[in-house]
Protein backbone atom coordinates (compact mmCIF):
# COMPACT_ATOMS: atom_id res chain seq x y z
CA UNK A 1 0.00 0.00 0.00
CA UNK A 2 1.33 3.32 -0.71
CA UNK A 3 1.02 6.04 2.03
CA UNK A 4 0.24 9.59 0.87
CA UNK A 5 0.83 10.84 4.40
CA UNK A 6 -2.59 10.56 5.40
CA UNK A 7 -4.33 8.86 7.90
CA UNK A 8 -6.59 6.25 6.81
CA UNK A 9 -9.62 8.45 8.38
CA UNK A 10 -8.40 11.48 7.07
CA UNK A 11 -8.36 9.39 3.39
CA UNK A 12 -12.36 8.27 4.24
CA UNK A 13 -12.95 12.03 4.97
CA UNK A 14 -11.58 13.22 1.58
CA UNK A 15 -13.24 10.05 -0.17
CA UNK A 16 -16.41 11.33 0.93
CA UNK A 17 -16.25 15.08 0.17
CA UNK A 18 -14.86 14.37 -3.33
CA UNK A 19 -18.30 11.95 -3.86
CA UNK A 20 -20.33 14.82 -1.88
CA UNK A 21 -19.05 17.56 -4.13
CA UNK A 22 -19.33 15.44 -7.67
CA UNK A 23 -22.98 14.56 -6.21
CA UNK A 24 -23.48 18.38 -5.90
CA UNK A 25 -22.14 19.35 -9.32
CA UNK A 26 -24.37 16.77 -10.90
CA UNK A 27 -27.79 17.82 -8.70
CA UNK A 28 -26.97 21.08 -10.16
CA UNK A 29 -26.79 20.08 -13.56
CA UNK A 30 -29.48 17.63 -12.90
CA UNK A 31 -31.76 20.95 -11.85
CA UNK A 32 -30.80 22.99 -14.92
CA UNK A 33 -31.92 20.38 -17.45
CA UNK A 34 -34.95 19.69 -15.75
CA UNK A 35 -35.06 24.28 -15.47
CA UNK A 36 -34.20 23.87 -19.01
CA UNK A 37 -37.08 20.99 -19.50
CA UNK A 38 -39.69 22.48 -17.68
CA UNK A 39 -39.02 26.06 -19.83
CA UNK A 40 -39.22 23.93 -22.98
CA UNK A 41 -42.49 22.49 -22.08
CA UNK A 42 -44.35 25.75 -21.05
CA UNK A 43 -43.05 27.31 -24.66
CA UNK A 44 -44.66 24.21 -26.40
CA UNK A 45 -47.98 24.67 -24.08
CA UNK A 46 -48.21 28.53 -24.72
CA UNK A 47 -47.26 27.97 -28.34
CA UNK A 48 -50.47 25.48 -29.13
CA UNK A 49 -52.56 27.62 -26.74
CA UNK A 50 -51.79 30.63 -29.28
CA UNK A 51 -52.29 28.50 -32.31
CA UNK A 52 -55.72 26.97 -30.85
CA UNK A 53 -56.92 30.20 -30.05
CA UNK A 54 -55.64 31.54 -33.46
CA UNK A 55 -57.42 29.11 -35.43
CA UNK A 56 -61.11 29.63 -33.14
CA UNK A 57 -60.59 33.49 -34.19
CA UNK A 58 -60.09 32.28 -37.82
CA UNK A 59 -62.85 30.52 -37.67
CA UNK A 60 -65.12 33.35 -36.15
CA UNK A 61 -63.83 35.63 -39.03
CA UNK A 62 -65.47 33.30 -41.93
CA UNK A 63 -66.68 35.43 -44.68
CA UNK A 64 -70.70 36.24 -44.78
CA UNK A 65 -73.32 34.97 -47.58
CA UNK A 66 -74.41 37.87 -49.99
CA UNK A 67 -76.73 39.33 -52.32
CA UNK A 68 -77.01 40.55 -55.23
CA UNK A 69 -80.31 41.49 -57.45
CA UNK A 70 -79.59 42.61 -61.17
CA UNK A 71 -82.34 43.68 -63.53
CA UNK A 72 -81.87 43.09 -67.30
CA UNK A 73 -82.75 46.48 -67.91
CA UNK A 74 -80.64 48.86 -65.68
CA UNK A 75 -83.47 51.11 -65.40
CA UNK A 76 -86.35 48.22 -64.42
CA UNK A 77 -88.23 48.99 -67.60
CA UNK A 78 -89.44 45.91 -69.39
CA UNK A 79 -91.55 45.74 -72.40
CA UNK A 80 -93.44 42.52 -70.72
CA UNK A 81 -91.79 40.18 -68.31
CA UNK A 82 -89.30 41.17 -65.91
CA UNK A 83 -85.92 39.54 -65.86
CA UNK A 84 -83.69 39.62 -62.84
CA UNK A 85 -80.79 37.88 -61.81
CA UNK A 86 -80.09 36.76 -58.06
CA UNK A 87 -76.65 36.17 -57.23
CA UNK A 88 -75.90 34.55 -53.90
CA UNK A 89 -72.12 34.87 -52.48
CA UNK A 90 -71.06 32.19 -49.83
CA UNK A 91 -68.53 33.47 -47.73
CA UNK A 92 -68.75 30.85 -45.30
CA UNK A 93 -67.21 27.42 -44.91
CA UNK A 94 -70.73 26.05 -44.30
CA UNK A 95 -72.49 25.25 -47.55
CA UNK A 96 -76.25 26.81 -47.42
CA UNK A 97 -79.05 25.49 -48.40
CA UNK A 98 -82.60 26.56 -48.90
CA UNK A 99 -84.83 28.23 -50.98
CA UNK A 100 -85.38 31.75 -52.95
CA UNK A 101 -88.49 33.33 -53.79
CA UNK A 102 -90.38 36.23 -54.92
CA UNK A 103 -93.72 38.10 -54.36
CA UNK A 104 -95.18 40.28 -57.35
CA UNK A 105 -97.41 42.91 -55.86
CA UNK A 106 -99.18 45.90 -57.91
CA UNK A 107 -99.14 49.62 -56.63
CA UNK A 108 -101.81 49.14 -54.07
CA UNK A 109 -99.63 46.37 -52.62
CA UNK A 110 -102.02 43.51 -53.68
CA UNK A 111 -99.59 39.99 -54.64
CA UNK A 112 -100.95 38.54 -57.45
CA UNK A 113 -97.92 36.21 -58.63
CA UNK A 114 -95.49 33.88 -56.39
CA UNK A 115 -92.83 31.60 -56.86
CA UNK A 116 -89.81 29.72 -55.42
CA UNK A 117 -86.49 27.53 -56.32
CA UNK A 118 -84.97 25.38 -54.15
CA UNK A 119 -81.12 26.28 -54.15
CA UNK A 120 -77.65 24.47 -52.88
CA UNK A 121 -74.88 26.51 -52.61
CA UNK A 122 -71.48 25.32 -51.30
CA UNK A 123 -68.92 26.63 -48.99
CA UNK A 124 -66.78 29.63 -50.45
CA UNK A 125 -68.59 29.47 -53.53
CA UNK A 126 -71.20 31.62 -55.73
CA UNK A 127 -74.36 30.89 -57.63
CA UNK A 128 -76.93 32.81 -60.01
CA UNK A 129 -80.18 32.28 -60.58
CA UNK A 130 -81.95 33.78 -63.25
CA UNK A 131 -86.22 34.89 -62.60
CA UNK A 132 -88.41 36.10 -65.50
CA UNK A 133 -91.57 38.11 -63.33
CA UNK A 134 -94.83 38.48 -65.24
CA UNK A 135 -96.30 42.16 -64.79
CA UNK A 136 -99.62 42.48 -65.78
CA UNK A 137 -100.35 45.18 -68.19
CA UNK A 138 -98.68 48.33 -68.38
CA UNK A 139 -97.75 49.72 -64.74
CA UNK A 140 -95.12 49.69 -62.08
CA UNK A 141 -94.92 46.35 -60.13
CA UNK A 142 -93.60 45.44 -56.62
CA UNK A 143 -91.57 42.56 -56.34
CA UNK A 144 -89.77 41.37 -53.13
CA UNK A 145 -86.49 38.45 -53.35
CA UNK A 146 -86.82 36.34 -50.49
CA UNK A 147 -83.82 34.01 -49.10
CA UNK A 148 -84.17 31.72 -46.43
CA UNK A 149 -81.12 29.29 -46.37
CA UNK A 150 -78.54 27.77 -43.49
CA UNK A 151 -77.70 30.57 -41.98
CA UNK A 152 -79.05 33.43 -43.59
CA UNK A 153 -82.31 34.97 -44.06
CA UNK A 154 -82.87 38.39 -45.91
CA UNK A 155 -85.28 40.35 -48.59
CA UNK A 156 -84.48 42.14 -51.26
CA UNK A 157 -87.17 44.93 -52.58
CA UNK A 158 -87.40 46.18 -55.73
CA UNK A 159 -89.79 48.28 -58.45
CA UNK A 160 -90.12 47.51 -62.15
CA UNK A 161 -91.76 49.14 -64.79
CA UNK A 162 -93.95 47.51 -67.84
CA UNK A 163 -94.26 50.21 -70.50
CA UNK A 164 -94.66 52.66 -68.28
CA UNK A 165 -94.93 55.12 -71.71
CA UNK A 166 -98.39 53.44 -72.15
CA UNK A 167 -99.42 53.97 -68.70
CA UNK A 168 -103.42 55.97 -69.05
CA UNK A 169 -105.11 58.62 -66.32
CA UNK A 170 -108.56 57.13 -66.24
CA UNK A 171 -109.37 60.78 -66.25
CA UNK A 172 -109.17 63.54 -68.79
CA UNK A 173 -106.75 66.54 -68.81
CA UNK A 174 -108.38 69.82 -67.58
CA UNK A 175 -107.86 72.26 -70.61
CA UNK A 176 -106.30 74.63 -68.06
CA UNK A 177 -104.48 72.00 -66.16
CA UNK A 178 -100.62 73.07 -68.03
CA UNK A 179 -101.35 76.85 -66.94
CA UNK A 180 -102.90 76.12 -63.30
CA UNK A 181 -99.39 74.04 -62.56
CA UNK A 182 -97.07 76.36 -64.54
CA UNK A 183 -98.41 79.17 -61.94
CA UNK A 184 -98.41 77.35 -59.16
CA UNK A 185 -94.27 76.78 -59.69
CA UNK A 186 -93.89 80.18 -60.28
CA UNK A 187 -95.09 80.49 -56.86
CA UNK A 188 -93.72 78.01 -54.99
CA UNK A 189 -90.29 79.33 -56.24
CA UNK A 190 -90.44 82.48 -54.29
CA UNK A 191 -90.73 80.19 -51.55
CA UNK A 192 -88.11 79.16 -48.93
CA UNK A 193 -88.59 75.40 -48.52
CA UNK A 194 -86.39 75.34 -45.00
CA UNK A 195 -85.90 71.38 -45.71
CA UNK A 196 -85.56 69.72 -42.52
CA UNK A 197 -84.47 65.91 -41.63
CA UNK A 198 -84.87 65.15 -38.29
CA UNK A 199 -83.58 60.80 -37.21
CA UNK A 200 -86.00 59.07 -35.37
CA UNK A 201 -84.08 56.44 -33.71
CA UNK A 202 -87.50 55.36 -31.80
CA UNK A 203 -88.94 54.10 -34.79
CA UNK A 204 -85.71 52.20 -36.13
CA UNK A 205 -87.08 48.50 -36.78
CA UNK A 206 -86.77 46.16 -39.71
CA UNK A 207 -83.03 46.51 -40.48
CA UNK A 208 -83.85 49.87 -41.67
CA UNK A 209 -83.54 54.07 -40.36
CA UNK A 210 -86.25 56.51 -40.32
CA UNK A 211 -86.09 59.45 -40.77
CA UNK A 212 -88.90 62.75 -40.29
CA UNK A 213 -88.60 65.42 -43.55
CA UNK A 214 -90.23 68.99 -43.53
CA UNK A 215 -90.41 72.01 -46.23
CA UNK A 216 -92.21 75.21 -46.17
CA UNK A 217 -94.70 75.31 -48.95
CA UNK A 218 -97.41 77.99 -50.27
CA UNK A 219 -99.45 79.85 -47.72
CA UNK A 220 -96.63 79.14 -45.04
CA UNK A 221 -97.65 75.69 -44.88
CA UNK A 222 -95.53 73.09 -43.78
CA UNK A 223 -95.23 69.40 -45.70
CA UNK A 224 -94.41 66.54 -43.96
CA UNK A 225 -92.96 63.30 -45.08
CA UNK A 226 -91.80 59.92 -44.18
CA UNK A 227 -88.19 58.28 -45.36
CA UNK A 228 -87.15 55.29 -44.89
CA UNK A 229 -83.46 54.07 -45.63
CA UNK A 230 -82.51 50.34 -45.55
CA UNK A 231 -79.47 49.66 -42.58
CA UNK A 232 -76.83 48.49 -45.14
CA UNK A 233 -72.72 47.38 -44.28
CA UNK A 234 -71.43 48.74 -47.93
CA UNK A 235 -71.19 52.52 -47.78
CA UNK A 236 -71.99 52.32 -51.76
CA UNK A 237 -74.76 50.20 -52.03
CA UNK A 238 -77.72 51.65 -53.76
CA UNK A 239 -81.46 51.07 -53.62
CA UNK A 240 -84.34 51.50 -55.37
CA UNK A 241 -86.61 54.77 -54.47
CA UNK A 242 -90.62 54.29 -53.70
CA UNK A 243 -92.68 57.47 -53.40
CA UNK A 244 -95.98 56.44 -51.87
CA UNK A 245 -98.57 59.55 -52.02
CA UNK A 246 -101.67 59.70 -48.99
CA UNK A 247 -104.58 58.16 -50.66
CA UNK A 248 -102.79 55.93 -53.17
CA UNK A 249 -100.66 53.82 -51.09
CA UNK A 250 -99.75 55.77 -48.70
CA UNK A 251 -100.32 55.27 -45.17
CA UNK A 252 -100.01 57.29 -42.09
CA UNK A 253 -96.87 57.20 -40.34
CA UNK A 254 -93.33 56.13 -41.27
CA UNK A 255 -94.41 52.76 -43.95
CA UNK A 256 -94.02 49.43 -42.48
CA UNK A 257 -93.54 48.31 -45.89
CA UNK A 258 -90.58 49.91 -47.32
Amino acid sequence: MISLGYTNDEIATRILMTATVNNLKRMRWLKLCWLVIAFAGVQIMYTTAAKARAHEEGAGDEGEVETILTPANKNAEFDKNAKYTFEVKNGTNTPQEGKVSYTVANGMGKIFHRDSIKVKIPKNSTEKYNFEIPGDGAGFYKVNFMINVTEYDDTTRRVFGVHPEKIEAKRGKPADFDAFWDNVKLELAKVKPKFKVTAMPKLDKDNRHVYLFEMQSLGDMTIRGWLTVPISKSPNKKFAVLLGLPGYQGKPGANDGY
